[in-house]
């Protein structure tokens, strides 16, 4: 009798769980997007492939040719202004314990904005950099000079503090917003008309918005606006490639700025900016 019960039951759970799964809507599979949108794709997009004029449009894609930019290393530290306790006004920074001071010292060219006046920016050199760090605040102080244009009654203004640790350096940059990846997996969407190339890239350091970018060549369009959004769009690949790399390199070889070997750099402000495509 037991057994016939257990034999019911499980018949019933059978039958039960069958019709459920006939019941259910069919899922899509092997991550294919059944969608028209150019948003709907959530797989990583061919290294090539084409985009139609309403695909590009609806991503609302902007571009900025890479430029020559100038690019050095910085540190950057909160800091104060002292007015009142030396001879001359200084500026006082803050640097959290770590690697960052070993690269501060004496002569290195400091810029700095107070919060007091914002807009404006002032400079200066390392005058002192101390060599212990406070062991109640964990922090090692660096002092510049900044006398020129200080405002005399400035005492204890608050601001930030970039310093320049590495010589300048002309390479070639894009903004930031261009660069996506992580972990050391980069990469720049160049755009080709409405063909869109995935570049993979090695950055270098980043400020004032620029990034330096081995792997892409002056004068190029790289994708800004909607560049995250490319990377999920719905394009059509293109069989083989419609921009041979090696005729390319070829063709750059000559460049008056080649790509550097691998070296960090920070992007300064004041490089050659391009508009952007379409404007």
């Amino acid at each position: 009798m037991m057994k016939l019960k257990n034999d019911f039951f499980f018949k019933a759970a059978f039958f039960g769980a069958a019709m459920m799964a006939l019941s259910l809507p069919a899922f899509a599979h092997d991550g294919h997007d059944h969608g028209n949108s150019a948003f709907e794709n959530t797989q990583a997009p061919a290294d090539e492939f084409e985009l139609s004029a309403t695909q590009i449009r609806n991503l609302g894609l902007r571009t900025e040719k890479a430029g020559i930019y100038t690019f050095y290393e910085t540190v950057n530290a909160p800091m104060i202004l002292d007015t009142m306790h030396n001879s001359r006004p200084l500026a006082h920074g803050f640097i959290y314990e770590g690697a960052d001071i070993m690269k501060v010292r004496a002569g290195q060219e400091v810029s700095f904005t107070l919060d007091a006046l914002p807009g404006k920016t002032f400079s200066g050199r390392i005058v002192r950099a101390e060599e212990m760090l406070d062991p109640q605040t964990r922090l090692y102080s660096v002092y510049a000079d900044v006398s020129a244009g200080v405002p005399a009654n400035g005492q204890g203004l608050k601001g930030e503090m970039e310093i320049k640790t590495t010589p300048e350096e002309q390479a070639v940059g894009v903004p930031e917003t261009a660069v996506q990846g992580e972990f050391g997996d980069y990469y720049v969407f160049i755009r080709h008309g409405n063909h869109f190339e995935r570049r993979p890239v090695i950055i270098g350091h980043k400020t004032a918005g620029m990034v330096e970018t081995i792997g892409v060549y002056e004068g190029e369009e790289a994708v800004t606006s909607g560049s995250y959004q490319l990377r999920y769009a719905q394009g059509k690949p293109v069989d083989g490639k419609a921009h041979d790399r090696a005729s390319e390199d070829e063709r750059h070889a000559g460049d008056a700025h080649p790509a550097h070997n691998g070296g960090a750099h920070a992007a300064d402000a004041s490089g050659n900016t391009a508009p952007a495509a379409g404007e």
